[in-house]
């Protein structure tokens, strides 16, 4: 009787053995291998259609005109940076926020239209860096953020003082 279970179970282990070989080893059946040949054409398909949609996008952006209202008119860059560091300090002067620095930045980032960079920091409460955003999103002409970091005041006030660290910035042209 046992030797009759050890040939059974050995006789399973060799089966399970060249079951898991042959499923290894041996081509996809003709169902796994019209399965695979619909994915292939399936992610064909897919390719080109990506590739209209870049086409169109990239003649798209050639035709994009900036509205002449989001153009800072200033006759050099530097005299387009003082434009818009007026006008941001405007904004942090009709607000009760205090600004701790400012001064020209630069930005990694390549325009096909003329731009200006400009860092400032201040230090606010929550509340009014709320205030001060809404402001800053009604500028005329538009005023862009590049980037802005938040960190708590080091002075624990208690009344949720932070410090932020903008960089933004404008187009510009000399011909407007």
């Amino acid at each position: 009787m046992i030797s009759v279970l050890r040939s059974v179970s050995s006789l399973t282990f060799v089966s399970c053995l060249v079951v898991t070989l042959a499923v290894l080893f041996l081509p996809p059946t003709e169902n796994a291998k019209a399965s695979l040949e619909d994915r292939i054409a399936s992610l064909r398909q897919e390719v080109l259609q990506l590739e209209v949609r870049r086409n169109e996008l990239q003649l798209a952006r050639k035709d994009f005109e900036v509205p002449a209202d989001a153009v800072r008119s200033a006759p050099t860059s530097e005299a387009a940076l003082l434009s818009l560091q007026k006008q941001v300090l405007a904004l942090v002067n009709a607000s009760s926020i205090e600004p701790t620095s400012y001064g020209g930045a630069s930005f990694s980032r390549e325009f096909q239209r003329k731009t200006v960079f400009f860092d400032f920091e201040v230090s606010t409460s929550n509340e009014e860096l709320l205030l001060f955003l809404n402001a800053f999103e009604q500028a005329s002409p538009p005023v862009a953020i590049a980037s802005l970091r938040l960190r708590p005041a080091t002075v624990r006030t208690g009344d949720g003082q932070v410090f932020a660290q903008f960089t933004v910035w404008s187009f510009w042209s000399a011909h407007q």
